[in-house]
């Protein structure tokens, strides 16, 4: 099918992309996730949550150090549903009991959305947080230059203390800038935009999926910024290598150090390059679709970015381009934060949140029969529910053959309830899949428990209402038992 041209070739930064991503995550909001396909697992998981909880307090334990008492204001940009901002929480105050007399902190969650901010606001799992007065949620752009206004407090945070940027999956969704160097010649990327004939007039965001890309490039010979400094070093070091230059999270750093005279803390995760060799040889200039879309990040970059503005960045020893963690602090020599680089080392450098989901991976293709060993990997990744989905028919299986180890799996089930966020409605199988371990495992108080919650969340289902019955069966309750059959007996099969 022949294309038409939605944008003649334009500087890769200036491009009318980013306004559409702006657009897409505005119409989809929660649909981002439950429909579009955003990746978000990797970045929301337990294991990444509680590597950042642990950094984070290791980070805050260095600057007790100097002061007898601080304040504390985390921003987790681009939050969408807010699951890793729960399970951040959740861990946070564990992991900073030993020192919660001498700080007070508040978490900020950031969306370009309003109908997620509100989604925030009312789920049950942030509101404890909100009622005590911890979380809080603001509209933010990456590029925006006036205050960030609290919507729960009220605050408009012009002045900041200590703080702590969160960006998960956010740098590789704003504004790069594409380069390329030739024989010592620099040259910027310019991009032209195609889609298929059948799809003019208003961009509606789902064709998104159908755009094309075309680059080339044009030799520059101003100054260029933030990058100028940057663009000296790839001269230097890189021929004929087109390469990207995350333009919009050096302004978002610039942005919120602007507003705090302090070091400032950023921990991110996301697809991109760490080393030179990666920059030299992956293959960056291109768009992952996914109802939205993504470019990879050259953590590189902005390694040296921060080097260049007396501060340092720590990234993996084996950084993998699919998924990497980065901690990188702004106005900050390394000899001043030991407990960070050591947190650092343990959580990521060591053993990565992607580590453990590429051993679960291999172990997929395993056909597990032990439950014990089912319940030490789910123990080593933090209890993550995902996994548990994953390892349901293996669990169900073992425990057909092992009847031992009730402790150790009763304290799983609720440790992965614990850890549970739900997003949208579909996700009550969840639940539904605990209460089925629960009842098969004897524990049928439990069972109940984990069915009615996910009732609340879900709503009613036959499948739901007969296993119900089943559990107040068990327990010895016949008139709860009969009700949940009758309830069942009006409802369709297929029926919500």
């Amino acid at each position: 099918m022949s294309r038409h041209i939605v944008e003649e070739f334009t500087p890769f930064s200036k491009s009318l992309l980013w306004k559409l991503q702006i657009k897409a995550y505005q119409e989809f909001a929660l649909k981002a996730w439950t429909e579009k396909g955003v990746p978000f697992y990797l970045t929301s998981s337990p294991l990444t949550a509680k590597s950042f909880a642990w950094l984070s307090s290791a980070y805050i334990e260095d600057l007790l150090i100097q002061n007898e008492r601080i304040e504390i204001i985390f921003f987790d940009l681009g939050a969408g549903t807010g699951r890793f901002a729960y399970l951040f929480l959740k861990f946070f105050q564990e992991l900073s009991a030993p020192f919660k007399d001498r700080i007070s902190f508040k978490y900020v969650m950031t969306d370009i959305s309003e109908e997620n901010l509100l989604f925030l606001e009312n789920h049950f799992r942030l509101r404890p947080f909100f009622d005590a007065g911890i979380a809080d949620t603001a509209l933010f752009f990456h590029n925006q230059k006036e205050p960030i206004k609290l919507r729960k407090s009220h605050q408009t945070l012009d002045q900041l203390n200590n703080a702590i940027l969160i960006a998960n999956y956010f740098f590789d969704t704003i504004p790069q800038e594409l380069y390329r160097v030739t024989g010592g010649i620099k040259e910027k990327g310019f991009v032209k935009l195609t889609l298929p004939e059948n799809k003019k007039g208003d961009f509606i965001s789902d064709w998104i999926s159908d755009l094309e890309m075309e680059s080339k490039f044009e030799e520059f010979l101003e100054e260029d910024g933030k990058a100028s400094e940057l663009l000296d070093y790839y001269s230097n070091h890189l021929d004929n290598v087109p390469f990207l230059m995350p333009l919009g999270a050096f302004e978002v750093l610039e942005g919120f150090q602007n507003i705090s005279k302090k070091p400032l803390l950023f921990l991110a995760c996301d697809q991109g390059a760490a080393t030179l060799d990666q920059v030299r040889h992956e293959k960056w200039i291109r768009l992952d679709k996914h109802g939205t879309f993504s470019i990879p990040v050259s953590y590189h970059a902005l390694n040296l970015y921060l080097k260049n503005r007396g501060g340092f960045g720590l990234l993996p020893k084996l950084p993998d381009p699919k998924f990497l963690s980065m901690t990188g602090l702004l106005n900050g020599e390394e000899k001043d934060f030991p407990h960070l680089i050591q947190a650092f080392n343990v959580t990521i450098a060591d053993f990565e949140p992607k580590d453990y989901w590429l051993l679960i991976g291999e172990m997929e293709n395993l056909e597990i029969t032990s439950l014990k060993l089912l319940l030490l990997l789910l123990k080593l990744g933090g209890f993550d529910p995902a996994i548990f989905f994953t390892f349901f028919p293996l669990i169900r299986k073992a425990l057909e053959l092992d009847k031992g180890n009730r402790k150790e799996l009763l304290n799983a089930l609720e440790e992965v309830s614990e850890n549970f966020y739900p997003v949208s409605k579909s996700e009550r199988d969840l639940w539904q899949n605990l209460g089925v371990i629960a009842f098969e495992a004897a524990f049928f108080n439990h069972a109940i428990n984990y069915f009615e919650e996910a009732i609340r969340w879900g709503g009613e289902t036959k499948e739901l209402l007969q296993n119900l019955a089943a559990a107040f069966f068990k327990i010895g309750d016949m008139e709860k038992a009969k009700a949940c059959q009758q309830k069942a007996k009006l409802l369709r099969v297929d029926e919500c």
